[in-house]
């Protein structure tokens, strides 16, 4: 009989005589109307089951192997022994010859998946094979946990941290602050995005990257934008992004203005997933607008450009109301208004999903007031005397 067999009918066999033991119990409580200690008895038969199936399966495996001692000694020798199923080496090194030493160097040397982990790695890096012997370093010892300085320490030495590891191709884009270049990492040859901040000898790091950083560093999700590494040097600060070919704007433009209803459930479905996972985790993003919505080559939307985000405390405290580009910016905020929560975030998804829909913004407003007036000539609510 199989493993699986056995296993089978030692259960059957242990349950039977549990229920046996616990029928009068069960039944007596469930007479008397004792739901509570019906479904407790139930659930110790159910364990004590489990626990005799156990004892019974390790009975019959000593039982197993007795006999297998007793026919070698019978048959004159040890004989070859059969390979357990518990090894992950199989038979003996001795006896598969030119293949020992690969063997027995892969039990010496941790594995690659081992080493991505202990150093803790972003979900999408993976160091190459090969790249640690290419730059002769040594692979951590893990017979204890590493200190959060020798990890830092590990992660420098492969290359983390660096910008040798990183090489420009071209500019994408300037703001106020940073400047985003398309970049290579030779790490792991792929593409990613640099985003290099200037740092003021007496101001420092702008406060929207210290945010920036601070947030996305906790928020992993399929439809958040992945934080992969940070370079700090004395003449600036560079974020490590994973690269997506367009924003959301420039996905729009090559569309004529024009997208089909299916692609944009498919973008609406994906803003909000990423948005609700914010929301759990008490994150408002505060600055969405197609600017800020990546797409890559397979179609999958992610939100970028924490820079306005902040995480929403509790009780409620307020906020700046100098947040959100005009044309997504509720009405209440637009008045002034710094006592908001999540529905600052979802004003400009629909806003977002007017304009995916149409081909037009939903409130191009050039001013405050002017906004002010669009919005409320559209929803009918009060007109504005100016």
């Amino acid at each position: 009989m199989s493993s699986s067999g056995l296993h089978a009918a030692a259960l059957a066999q242990a349950y039977f005589i549990c229920h046996v033991k616990g029928r009068a119990k069960y039944c007596s409580a469930q007479a008397h109307g004792k739901v509570r200690e019906a479904q407790r008895l139930r659930t110790a038969v159910l364990c004590s089951a489990l626990n005799m199936a156990d004892k019974v399966r390790l009975r019959r495996s000593r039982g197993r192997e007795t006999r297998r001692e007793c026919h070698r000694k019978k048959m004159g020798g040890p004989g070859p022994r059969r390979p357990s199923y518990r090894t992950a080496l199989g038979p003996p090194l001795g006896d598969i010859g030119g293949l020992s030493t690969a063997l027995q160097n892969a039990v010496e040397k941790p594995l690659m998946p081992d080493l991505n982990k202990r150093l803790s790695l972003p979900a999408d890096i993976r160091i190459p094979d090969g790249y640690l012997e290419k730059l002769q370093i040594n692979s951590p010892q893990f017979d204890q946990p590493m200190s959060r300085r020798s990890r830092r320490a590990s992660l420098s030495e492969i290359g983390f941290g660096k910008m040798e590891t990183y090489v420009k191709l071209e500019k994408l884009g300037e703001g106020t602050y940073a400047t985003v270049f398309k970049g290579r990492s030779k790490l792991t040859e792929n593409l990613v995005a640099l985003k290099e901040i200037r740092l003021e000898h007496e101001e420092g790091a702008p406060c929207t990257a210290i945010r920036e950083v601070s947030l996305l560093k906790d928020l992993k999700h399929a439809n958040i934008v992945t934080l992969h590494d940070i370079v700090h040097t004395d003449k600036s600060l560079t974020l490590v992004f994973e690269y997506l070919d367009k924003d959301l704007k420039q996905y729009m433009d090559d569309c004529g203005n024009i997208m089909s209803i299916h692609n944009v459930k498919i973008f609406l479905y994906q803003i909000l997933r990423g948005l609700a996972y914010c929301h759990k985790r008490k994150v408002l993003h505060r600055d969405l607008k197609p600017q800020n919505l990546l797409i890559n080559e397979k179609g999958e939307l992610k939100l970028a450009d924490f820079g306005l985000a902040r995480a929403k405390s509790v009780p409620t405290k307020t906020y700046s109301n100098e947040v959100v580009t005009l044309w997504y910016r509720p009405p209440d905020v637009l008045l002034g208004s710094s006592e908001y929560s999540t529905q600052i975030d979802m004003w400009g998804v629909g806003c977002i999903f007017f304009e995916m829909a149409s081909g037009r913004p939903l409130f191009p407003g050039s001013t405050v007031e002017d906004e002010l007036h669009l919005i409320f000539r559209l929803l009918d609510i009060v007109s504005i005397k100016h």
